[in-house]
């Protein structure tokens, strides 16, 4: 969300006053946009492969805790 308006007010103020000034200077802005973006979808990838692993980890600890829970429950049948 904060990269799509940083590059909505730059699309709106700072490029148009650069192209008239300077093709160069607008390429470096563009670049930069460019950059911005691949380091945010880059940080939504890394965000996204954590959480995943975060979720497969809890899933694999309710799975533990419930073989647990089903354990104790043969040993109290089996212990009357």
């Amino acid at each position: 969300m904060g990269f799509c308006y940083v590059v909505t007010l730059m699309f709106m103020f700072v490029v148009p006053i650069s192209h008239e000034e300077s093709r160069a200077l607008l390429g470096t802005q563009l670049a930069l946009i460019g950059f911005f973006l691949l380091n945010t979808i880059g940080l939504c990838v890394i965000l996204g492969v954590l959480y995943r692993g975060q979720f497969k980890s809890q899933e694999k600890l309710l799975e533990i805790e419930y073989s647990l829970a089903d354990l104790a429950e043969k040993i109290e049948k089996s212990a009357h």
